[in-house]
């Protein structure tokens, strides 16, 4: 039971890390990612931004004890969602 509060945790960190990466994009088109960010007391991380022209690759991931969650998001130029996927495992 715990486990899967955890994993959900892990879902809503690792998809706020893609709010704060589109956030920044958005002010700031040459963003690159690479950066931890802190939800309350825990932590997920967005990875390098990739670039598919026209599109851009988000990847983010969040641990809580042993649930992980690995996120995927294509965007395209206007960072509109064109895909997401869950990733067993990120770099």
């Amino acid at each position: 039971r715990l486990e899967y509060l955890n994993k959900k945790v892990t879902l809503a960190l690792a998809r706020s890390c893609e709010d704060v990466a589109l956030l920044r994009l958005r002010q700031n088109p040459a963003y690159a990612g690479s950066e931890t960010v802190t939800v309350g007391s825990y932590q997920c991380t967005v990875f390098p931004i990739e670039n598919a022209p026209p599109n851009q690759v988000i990847k983010t991931k969040a641990t809580v004890q042993r649930a992980t969650t690995n996120l995927k998001m294509t965007v395209n130029a206007k960072l509109q969602q064109i895909s997401l996927e869950e990733l067993t495992i990120l770099p």
